[in-house]
């Protein structure tokens, strides 16, 4: 249940709507007994609570509700105001039957506290996807929380605040999970393609770059994704990273590129980089500048001599895609006290294998594939948000291997 909102309502889809301002939480909760979170905060004045199963927020009663049968949940419930198909913020979510496999399919993912608790997260243009801690019974909350062009990030910040996860949370959490917006480029007047000024972003202080998103109208035809990277003032590169694509206003297919690095970056000065400025939209009110959004979070490690960046373990929990000497698949890290345990699923084999020995010094990853007699040992170095290194079986040849998020 991930993606931008949730898709056009399709022809003959049974959906049960509430009217505008309705009370409706009784009737969305989807907590087994005993589940269901203590709301420990009061709900602001003009909204309404919600709970699905230990997971309780709020949305203005204003806005407009309505539930669906969708696969992967119990049943969808979808919050929002504005147009169904172009909301100005929606909330859709549900419970998920199996945390585990929606871990899974949660590429791209990074762990954020929210809620009092830690929550993956995986931004997807304008929406974020967000997967909670799994109950009792390894069933979990999974939401989608969305702001359309014409909404407003206070809006959904006050959403997000009033997330509770089994009676904890609040504004205080979620502000300090918050992304920044560090650069926003765009308005609502017509587009040409090819900017042609450099788009610029400063930063006055070391940041994670969590996200950039360019948009690519090219006259309702969309682009197929290419790259973005950014490139500093003295001409080093950060990236490219390969792009995802969404739909655009109308439904133009990939009219959004979208990139999350978790690349952690110095302060200074980053022009941004499109693969395929042709199509890149910019107007004179953006002073020829490309369209573009661009998300930081503070960041999490330090600066060694020489401006490398030393990450904390935070920088790579999650899943990653990863290409061992040609074998493709996926890593996935857990944080555990102040240092990770692993797993890795190659797709030739079809099966999770628990990883040996995992370390990471803010600069260096190493781990070991246990293998009968056969032990893989993997060393690797974190850069761009990337890691890229060597592994030897048993002691002998060399081998290489890197790992990123995103598609392959």
């Amino acid at each position: 249940m991930t993606g931008t909102w949730v898709g056009k309502r399709r022809t003959g889809e049974q959906a049960t709507s509430a009217t505008s301002g309705q009370e409706v939480t009784g009737a969305v909760s989807s907590a087994g007994k005993g589940e269901a979170p203590e709301v420990t905060a009061k709900t602001p004045q003009g909204w309404q609570g919600v709970t699905m199963g230990n997971v309780s927020f709020a949305v203005p009663a204003s806005w407009q509700y309505e539930t669906r049968d969708e696969p992967g949940v119990e049943k969808l419930h979808l919050y929002w105001d504005g147009s169904f198909d172009a909301p100005r913020h929606g909330v859709s979510g549900g419970v998920t039957a199996d945390f585990t496999r929606a871990r899974t399919d949660l590429s791209g993912s990074r762990a954020v506290r929210l809620g009092g608790v830690e929550v993956l997260q995986a931004d997807d243009g304008p929406a974020m996807n967000l997967l909670f801690p799994p109950m009792s019974d390894n069933r979990a909350v999974a939401l989608v929380v969305f702001r359309g062009p014409d909404g407003d990030q206070a809006t959904i910040d006050a959403v997000l605040a009033t997330i509770r996860v089994g009676g904890q949370g609040g504004a205080d959490v979620q502000r300090s999970a918050s992304p920044q917006v560090s650069l926003e480029v765009g308005n609502i007047s017509g587009v040409q393609n090819g900017p042609t000024q450099p788009t610029v972003v400063t930063l006055n202080s070391p940041r994670t770059l969590a996200l950039i998103t360019n948009y690519h109208w090219n006259n309702a035809r969309g682009a197929a994704p290419g790259t973005i990277a950014l490139r500093d003032s003295q001409g080093k590169v950060y990236g490219p990273w390969k792009a995802e694509g969404s739909p655009g206003q109308g439904g133009v297919p990939n009219a959004y590129w979208t990139v999350r690095p978790m690349a952690l970056l110095p302060a200074g000065t980053y022009s941004v980089v499109d693969s395929d400025p042709a199509t890149w939209a910019y107007n004179p009110q953006s002073g020829g500048q490309g369209f573009t959004r661009v998300e930081t979070l503070p960041p999490s490690g330090t600066f060694a001599p020489g401006g490398a960046v030393a990450a904390s373990v935070a920088a790579l929990v999650g899943t990653w895609n990863i290409n061992a000497n040609g074998y493709a698949g996926k890593i996935e890290f857990r944080q555990a006290g102040g240092g990770l345990t692993g797993r890795l699923w190659l797709d030739a084999h079809s099966v999770w294998e628990e990883l040996r020995d995992v370390s990471f010094d803010g600069f260096k990853l190493s781990f070991t594939r246990p293998i009968p007699s056969l032990d893989q040992r993997y060393t690797g170095v974190l850069s761009d948000g990337e890691v890229r290194g060597t592994f030897d079986q048993a002691g002998g040849g060399t081998y290489r291997w890197w790992m990123k998020r995103g598609p392959m």
